[in-house]
């Protein structure tokens, strides 16, 4: 029953914003590009860029076709954000705010023992801290 509400009201929101919203999919849905992502590494180094009239082409040495981007078995990313299905994670994995705080409170804490650090040292007392 709550399913049913809950897919209802997302299909009303989903009906009530414009069509290109709508299409957009989550930032970790995004599906890997291929050759045309600087993340994107040929694990064999068979990635060559030809021109072909106004537009860039990735071939192949191996095979001597067109790249076929994440379907290849020596497809990799730098980044290793990429799925065997093709999905791109990379903007995926981002810090929450608890993570922050913590990064901030530590730093506050090594601007403290700093501070205590150079005050033993005025007294002559660094051997303590």
């Amino acid at each position: 029953m709550a399913l049913k509400l809950r897919t209802r009201l997302v299909t009303q929101k989903a009906g009530s914003m414009s069509s290109r919203a709508a299409q957009r999919k989550p930032e970790a849905e995004k599906m890997c590009v291929g050759p045309a992502c600087p993340e994107f590494k040929c694990l064999k180094k068979a990635l060559k860029l030809v021109r072909k009239g106004k537009t860039a082409v990735a071939i192949c040495n191996l095979t001597g076709d067109q790249c076929i981007g994440y379907k290849c078995q020596f497809a990799s990313c730098t980044a290793h954000a990429l799925t065997p299905e093709g999905r791109c994670l990379k903007g995926a994995f981002t810090e929450t705010g608890s993570e922050i705080d913590i990064v901030r409170e530590a730093k506050k804490l090594d601007k403290s023992a700093e501070q205590i650090r150079s005050k033993l040292k005025k007294i002559g007392l660094e051997d303590y801290f």
